[in-house]
């Protein structure tokens, strides 16, 4: 566990000028956390742990000199989580979580005890993966006038008149194009979802937009599920092959599923 005395011995962190550090927050875990002892974050200083009953704060000194949101502090602070994802429940602390002493952090836990109780005991042994999905514009377009007669009527209508004459029948046409896209979207959404839903705890959509946009969603897996659900995302993929492009990202930790207050 991380004291007093150990934040003095601050190694390279380069100090402000009254010699200040204050506490850098990762994320929350149980007490029974296991954390590898060469765990390193912020300004290359090892990681540790400030205990309060049944929670610890993982943290890590850092300068009140540094303005953090480099890309190199970014890197280090997910490294930090990424690194205990296969073997650790935690909850991320938002990124540039920056406490004033060792006295702060245990307030921080102790004012959200209960909510932060709750989160780890929902997230146990999950961790969150976000799935993608773009359209090939040109192939759905081809799906939909093939598949809208209106819309193929419309477009053959006003091919070739000027763009004057044919305003209001291409005002139409764009809309009926969007309300198709929209459905045939809504379509293959539920297909995505029936083919990795059933290997997953929970997802949310997250909002899109464009119209090669298919799907953006963060979904909870269970650690011992990973095989299948990368498995099932596969199948989603092939299924939508020539259609639309699916990317999965993950695992990471359960940033959409929780709030660390």
């Amino acid at each position: 566990m991380i004291t007093a005395s150990r934040l003095s011995e601050v190694g390279d962190v380069q100090q402000s000028e009254d010699g200040s550090v204050a506490i850098y927050v990762y994320g929350v875990a149980s007490s029974d956390v296991d954390l590898p002892v060469d765990l390193i974050g912020l300004q290359n200083q090892r990681v540790e742990l400030v205990e309060r009953d049944a929670l610890v704060a993982l943290v890590g000194p850092v300068s009140s000199a540094v303005t953090l949101g480099r890309r190199e502090h970014i890197m280090a602070h997910t490294a930090v989580l990424d690194r205990l994802i296969d073997s650790a429940d935690v909850i991320p602390a938002r990124f540039g979580t920056v406490l004033e002493d060792l006295d702060a952090v245990q307030r921080f836990l102790a004012t959200r005890d209960d909510r932060l109780r709750t989160i780890l005991r929902d997230l146990a042994g999950c961790f969150q993966f976000v799935l993608r999905a773009q359209y090939d514009e040109e192939v759905v377009l081809r799906e939909i006038v093939a598949e809208e007669p209106d819309i193929a009527r419309l477009r053959n209508e006003t091919r070739d008149l000027p763009e004057e004459a044919s305003y209001s029948a291409r005002l139409r046409q764009g809309e009926l194009v969007a309300q198709a896209l929209e459905r045939k979207r809504a379509k293959d959404v539920d297909a995505v979802l029936e083919v990795v839903g059933p290997h997953a705890v929970s997802f949310t959509h997250y909002d899109g937009g464009g119209p090669d946009h298919l799907l953006a969603m963060a979904l909870l897996v269970r650690r011992s599920q990973r095989a299948v659900f990368e498995e099932a995302a596969e199948e989603a993929a092939e299924d939508l092959a020539g259609r639309a492009v699916l990317s999965l990202t993950g695992p990471m930790p359960a940033y959409d599923f929780m709030d660390e207050g």
